[in-house]
Parts: structure tokens; sequence; C-alpha cells
């Protein structure tokens, strides 16, 4: 079961990989809000590691790939 302190740590992960982008493609330049995966995963598993030992990294990032 997921802690507090493990929910806080997860909404840090969301915002410090989040980015706000103007479309410029829409008439009132709509802001949509993006998450670098590549970063957040990253940030995701150094959390996940130091929380757990046998944590493996290569199944994570494996289990995150698109099929």
């Amino acid at each position: 079961m997921l802690s507090k302190k493990d929910y806080k740590v997860i909404a840090r992960v969301i915002k410090d990989n989040s980015v706000k982008v103007i479309d410029e493609t829409t008439q009132d330049g709509e802001v949509k809000e993006y998450i670098n995966k590549d970063n957040f995963i990253d940030d995701l598993t150094m959390y996940f590691n130091s929380d757990n030992n046998a944590f493996s990294w290569e199944r994570f990032v494996n289990a995150c790939e698109i099929d």
C-alpha cells in the first residue's frame, strides 16, 4: 500500500516533469500540459529504487513502453 509520503513524491515528480505549451493551431491559443515521459520515468525509478532495493529498473522501464 502506498503511503502519504509516496503520494507526495509522485505528485512532485508529475509537477516537475510537466510543461505547458500554447497550441497555436487553436483560435484562442489553448494551453495544453504535457509530461516529459523519459524524465518522468527516470525520476520515478530513482525514487522507487531508493525505497526498494529489489526494484527492477529495467522491468519497470520495459513495462512503460507502448506496444
